[in-house]
């Protein structure tokens, strides 16, 4: 599944409504009516949704947070590293998914990660330019 498809079947699922929880569970609303009040309502709170969003999603939302974590605590402790990563679209193992290069660059070239890479190379720079020959004239 190419990210492209990925996008597009989650706004699928965002206009349709079955993400978000707009429409009504079919357990409900073929449920009969009755003349004694309910205790269960027709539209889920949304505390509800949240909760039946993290029961079925769980797995996901935990593999994205430590991607995150991952990401920033490189970012924070060793931003050269990131400047290993490929020019090109980048391959996640075991899956046939591909990050497209533009969000590659976006990890690759933060400004911490260019701030470390100046800092590391700015004497080298530094001595070269000063030996360099000026002119008056």
């Amino acid at each position: 599944m190419t990210c492209k498809t990925f996008t597009y079947l989650l706004m699928g699922l965002l206009v349709s409504g079955s993400l978000i929880g707009s429409a009504a569970p079919v357990g409900l609303a073929q449920a009969p009516a009755s003349s004694t009040p309910t205790t269960t309502s027709q539209n889920p709170t949304r505390q509800e949704r949240a909760e039946d969003l993290w029961q079925t999603h769980q797995l996901s939302v935990i593999l994205a947070g430590l991607l995150l974590g991952g990401y920033l605590g490189v970012l924070w402790l060793r931003p050269l590293v990131l400047l290993k990563l490929p020019a090109k679209d980048l391959e996640v193992p075991w899956t046939t998914w591909r990050i497209p290069l533009g969000m590659v660059r976006w990890f690759k070239y933060r400004d911490r990660v260019l701030d470390a890479w100046v800092k590391q190379h700015w004497s080298v720079a530094e001595t070269e330019f000063l030996k360099l020959v000026t002119s008056l004239y």
